[in-house]
């Protein structure tokens, strides 16, 4: 990609790096110098948001260029930079914890070097077209590293910058369901779920627009990968196959239009609009450091099949996946794609804030706040009373689940347990509190309200009766997306029903209602 020129900025030789200067209403002025970076820490609670503009200058936020003389506000618990080529400007008002400081050290350059050799992959694949050699697919790059290494801000970053370029489609992929708000705007869904969303223009971390075409939520139920790890891994597959699926239609729209535009130039007519497949970025859950920590991440990189590893900090991990992964490197057996798979490390960021544990349970609440009644409380949510006879509600695990703490010593719960589907047949307190997710999976052949029915088609008592469920049943459910999630707020035992908080009017658009115990959220 090709840095903006020096004629882009105003007056840059005028801009030097200095602390903030209050200005007479109270705002503070930071003048920043070639490639240095402001950062802002917004507080969770203050009495006036956090917010900035751009005076003069240039300067960008994950890749997204700043609109000059406009305000923007910060979310509660955001923390963002603002960084610059050729020097800027930047006001800011409002509360902040910490101070707002500038910091000449950055490895934006070094991901931007990255993103130019990512870029000429993709014009060779633009270039070629879909009639390249077997194997040969545009850059999937998979971001890792260890906790608190801003993988999500890297990933959104590196979506922008490829985004920038006209006609580019790109899929963003965030597999870690534990992640909180982070510097950008997490996809669609709530904490417990893996997304896949369809880009056309960078993500947008200080609006609340949409930039995404059609976004998809696999609901896990879980907040770490090792909580069920058989569950992940299949539903890991199923976000890598849509992957798959929407790379081809792509590829085959860009064939259309080409095909298009060769006859309208035929024609005398204008040329249709250009399109290509700018490939996809994908953020996996945070490396632990032990064996079973490196045993799981290999798992997931080898189902994601990453033409291109990038590892944030971490020199061992690095040592570790080149060893299993680099084209350049003996390949494992269990990897598929190894010939195509490179390994590239970024240091982190001196920016990123380590975050305790009561920092990332606001966080999760502050995403489950936003899902149903919006950033600003711009959204209304509508209560349901769901029965029993009007959904089929389930979870993942044959029998409840003691942690591997309180198991005896050297057990672990079994991959069967792990992975069999156990229908909810009454409501019970401890669905109180719990996120559900309502699944798209069809109703067809084996559903559970064929299953429930007896003989003359009535329902039976004790309706959805584990039994029943079909191997082919419980495969859909676990590998189909969700249409939206929903809260229980209340049971009725009695009329043994729920009531659900769901983020629309009208009925639930399936009757399959996967819960979650192990995720809950109390407003």
């Amino acid at each position: 990609m090709r840095r903006p020129s020096p004629s882009d900025a105003r007056d840059a030789d005028e801009l030097t790096a200095t602390a903030g200067v209050r200005t007479a209403d109270g705002n503070e002025v930071f003048d920043l110098e070639v490639e240095t970076e402001l950062r802002l820490e917004a507080p969770f609670d203050a009495a006036s948001p956090l917010q900035l503009r751009l005076g003069r200058g240039t300067a960008e936020v994950l890749g997204r260029e700043l609109a000059l003389g406009q305000w923007y506000t910060l979310r509660p618990g955001q923390k963002l930079g603002v960084f610059t080529w050729h020097g800027c400007r930047v006001e800011v008002r409002g509360f902040s914890d910490v101070p707002p400081y500038v910091a000449d050290e950055t490895p934006l350059p070094l991901l931007v070097n990255f993103h130019d050799v990512l870029q000429h992959q993709r014009e060779q694949w633009r270039r070629r077209g879909t009639t390249g050699a077997a194997g040969q697919r545009p850059p999937r790059v998979a971001v890792v590293g260890p906790r608190d290494s801003g993988k999500l801000t890297v990933a959104s970053t590196l979506a922008a910058y490829a985004l920038r370029h006209l006609g580019a489609r790109l899929a963003m992929v965030d597999l870690d369901p534990a992640g909180g708000i982070g510097a950008a705007t997490r996809l669609a869904g709530v904490p417990g779920s893996l997304c896949l969303a369809s880009l056309e223009r960078p993500l947008l971390p200080l609006e609340d627009a949409t930039a995404f075409e059609r976004p998809m939520s696999f609901f896990y139920g879980h907040l770490m990968p090792s909580d069920n790890d058989k569950v992940y891994l299949a539903m890991v597959e199923a976000v890598r196959q849509r992957l798959d699926a929407w790379s081809e239609r792509v590829d085959q729209k860009r064939s259309q239009l080409i095909a298009s535009r060769t006859t309208a130039a035929s024609g005398g007519a204008v040329d249709a609009p250009e399109l290509f497949n700018a490939g996809s970025v994908v953020c996996v859950p945070a490396w632990i450091d032990s064996r079973e920590g490196y045993e799981q991440l290999r798992a997931i990189l080898t189902t994601v099949q990453p033409t291109c590893i990038l590892v944030l900090e971490s020199e061992r991990l690095q040592a570790l996946l080149k060893r299993d992964f680099d084209a350049r490197s003996r390949a494992p057996a269990t990897t598929t794609d190894a010939s195509t798979t490179a390994v590239v490390r970024l240091p982190k960021s001196g920016g990123v804030v380590v975050r305790d544990t009561a920092v990332r349970r606001r966080e999760r609440d502050q995403r489950f706040r936003a899902y149903f009644y919006g950033h600003a409380g711009e959204l209304s949510p509508h209560s349901l009373w769901v029965s029993e006879r009007d959904a089929t509600m389930y979870k993942f695990g044959g029998r409840p689940m003691a942690p591997l703490t309180a198991l005896p010593l050297g057990q672990t719960a079994s991959a069967q347990d792990m992975a069999e589907l156990t229908v909810l047949e009454r409501p019970a307190e401890e669905m109180m509190h719990a996120i559900g997710a309502v699944s798209q999976a069809p109703e067809g052949e084996g559903s559970g309200a064929e299953a429930a029915a007896g003989d003359d088609g009535a329902a039976t008592e004790g309706a959805f009766p584990q039994s029943t469920v079909s191997a082919e049943l419980a495969e859909r459910l676990l590998r189909s997306p969700a249409f939206g999630f929903v809260h229980v707020t209340a049971i009725d035992t009695y009329r043994s029903r729920v009531r659900l908080l769901c983020p629309s009017p009208g009925k639930l658009p399936s009757r399959y209602l996967h819960l979650s115990t192990d995720i809950r959220w109390v407003e």
